[in-house]
């Protein structure tokens, strides 16, 4: 995929000399309507299943500015959140970037769970930044694409030549600038044009054999998961993947299966193909997601690759979360008197969980059963609040009007990305977890009469 590069670049010097510190900083500015809201950096831990991993955050100062450093040892795609408002840059090791985020669009959607994409201006960039260059590159490319769309089967002859000779151009431009990560990327995204018109073999012998995988950039990571689905997708349509997923649920099994692909014969890769089809299947309900877990558990410690170890344990972690039975995500938050109450620390009971915010009526309303249960399940059951209101002094101001509620209330703002963690859409949302730490529910009821007779039946049973 080629990740459009929302950006402006206000100002463009000469070529920066080298920088051997292996630290990123970025300095920003946020827009006004940002003021208030910390400002935290992420990556994506893999590029198959798409985990965050958080780099670093930051509280602005009195006029909106704000730093964040953190080491990198390859180039990266940074995402910069701040609320709901995300803006993406691509930090190389040892350089710094001045940027100001800008505000929402007027007419973006806000809903609960929705991530807003907002565009970044770079200051001071010099002409061989690599977020510079990618927006070149970017804008060639969606030209290009612009003008072919319509093209019918008739014109694919004609439309073949035109991408070998567009590849050609690009490669000329672009070849001047001595950089891998760019070099990597053009090369995967024409290759994915390529891929409508050239054989599964010769795809393979040009951009795969014998070279190493790219596993920190996106373009080679979505041409090659768009590989696998062109050459061994009936592999997993199959009775037989059926079968080894549910009834043998051995990792080596599908491993030696797909290994009769003459394509998937190099081990790394074929890995890689097994957990992608396991996750892209994880769906599908005739495929029971415990057997896909435990398999991918295996990979976890049987791939050959750390860095597909990785990954598996990522994708498991995906395919699991909120599974009954499965470990809850674990979280670490402040209440409103900035204790910080970890859900580890309530193991031995049951965890009923609330997402909810100050403004929402149905929450208050249900918030208000919550006494009785408490009052009826005393310690067996711990009644957990989280709060979604972007700064916590609404929760509090909330409070006040419920001195009587003396359960946890918790905010999200040191962990946003348990929002992602717990599926959380829509609100008021629930989730039981059960005394070990696994999740017993999700969701779970809202409280009232059908609450109340589960935890009665589940304390009952203990």
């Amino acid at each position: 995929m080629i990740r459009s590069i929302a950006i402006l670049l206000f100002a463009v010097a000469g070529i920066a000399g080298a920088l051997f510190s292996q630290n990123v900083t970025i300095y920003g500015k946020l827009d006004k309507s940002y003021w208030g809201n910390t400002v935290t950096a992420y990556t994506y831990d893999d590029y198959l299943s798409y985990s965050l991993k958080k780099l670093g955050d930051a509280n602005m100062d009195k006029i909106g500015t704000f730093t964040i450093s953190f080491p990198a040892d390859k180039t990266c795609l940074v995402l910069l959140r701040t609320g709901n408002a995300e803006a993406h840059l691509y930090a190389e090791p040892g350089k710094s970037y001045k940027v100001g985020i800008l505000p929402k669009d007027s007419g973006a959607v806000e809903t609960i769970s929705n991530i807003i994409p907002v565009e970044l201006t770079f200051f001071d960039a010099d002409s061989a930044d690599i977020n510079y260059l990618l927006y070149l590159y970017t804008e060639k490319y969606d030209t290009f694409m612009a003008a072919r769309v319509g093209n019918t089967m008739n014109e694919s002859a004609s439309l073949e030549i035109k991408i070998d000779t567009f590849e050609a151009r690009i490669q000329r431009k672009f070849s001047q600038y001595k950089n891998d990560y760019l070099r990597d990327h053009i090369t995967y995204s024409l290759a994915s044009m390529q891929a409508v018109f050239k054989k599964d073999a010769f795809l393979y012998s040009r951009y795969l054999d014998k070279k190493p995988v790219l596993y920190g950039n996106e373009e080679y990571m979505g041409f090659l998961s768009s590989f696998f689905t062109a050459t061994a997708a009936s592999y997993a349509e199959s009775e037989r993947f059926l079968n080894l997923v549910n009834d043998v649920e051995q990792f080596d099994s599908l491993m030696a299966y797909f290994g009769r692909n003459k394509l998937l014969h190099n081990d790394t890769l074929r890995e890689l193909a097994v957990m992608k089809f396991l996750f892209d299947k994880s769906t599908n309900p005739e495929l029971k997601k415990n057997r896909i877990v435990n398999i991918m558990n295996q990979a976890s410690a049987r791939c050959k690759s750390s860095e597909n170890r990785k990954i598996a344990a990522n994708l498991s972690k995906k395919i699991g979360k909120l599974l009954a039975g499965y470990p809850a995500p674990a979280f670490a938050l402040q209440d409103k008197n900035g204790t910080t109450v970890k859900l580890e620390s309530l193991k031995g009971k049951y965890v009923y969980i609330a997402f909810w915010k100050a403004n929402c009526t149905v929450c208050e309303e249900e918030m208000r059963m919550i006494p009785e249960l408490k009052k009826k399940y005393g310690n067996k059951v711990a009644f957990v609040y989280i709060s979604l209101d972007q700064d916590p002094s609404v929760m509090k101001d909330f409070l006040k009007k419920y001195p009587k509620f003396d359960w946890y209330f918790l905010s999200y703002t040191d962990q946003k990305t348990i929002m992602d963690d717990y599926n959380v859409l829509a609100i008021p949302y629930y989730i039981l977890i059960h005394p070990t730490g696994n999740i017993s529910q999700a969701p779970a009821p809202h409280p009232g009469l059908d609450l109340d007779k589960l935890l009665n039946d589940l304390i009952k049973k203990k």
